[in-house]
């Protein structure tokens, strides 16, 4: 997979990919909202998904959770009802229907963006998450010298 041209950005045309393991009841409440998933530094190309690892469940089966950055905290991932439907175990993250097991990795369920040190952030915005687990990846590039997710 390739985000840029190698002949655009000599010497910066590495892809790779850093993960974040988040325990719903330690982590995902209103309270602890926003969390940082991925530190910025620099300028790098990058996108998110997530993938459920234990069923996610949410107070009133209403808890909202996306991902984003400061300012636009439905960039990458819109906000997504843990409904008791959505974040079963072995869904996959790329929209605002989690599917589980697959789902195509195409321009309109996977967003893509140029981030200059904005760190990503996951948001909980009505109701905590009351169990579950979850590894969010970030698929990222980098475009400056020394620019880092972690």
């Amino acid at each position: 997979m390739s985000f840029i041209s190698s002949s655009n950005f000599p010497g910066y045309y590495t892809p790779v990919f850093t993960k974040a393991d988040v325990t719903a009841v330690t982590a995902w409440s209103t309270a602890n909202s926003p969390i940082t998933l991925f530190t910025v530094t620099g300028t790098v190309l990058a996108r998110i998904y997530g993938i459920t690892v234990t069923a996610l469940t949410s107070t009133g089966s209403t808890g909202t959770l996306a991902v984003g950055v400061t300012g636009t905290t439905t960039a990458f991932l819109g906000t997504t009802t843990a409904d008791g439907t959505n974040f079963a175990t072995g869904s996959v993250w790329l929209d605002t229907s989690p599917t589980i097991r697959t789902e195509a990795l195409v321009a309109a369920n996977l967003t893509t963006m140029l981030l200059n040190g904005a760190n990503v952030i996951l948001t909980i915005a009505t109701n905590n998450m009351t169990a579950g687990a979850m590894t969010l990846y970030c698929d990222w590039a980098p475009v400056s010298a020394g620019a880092t997710v972690v």
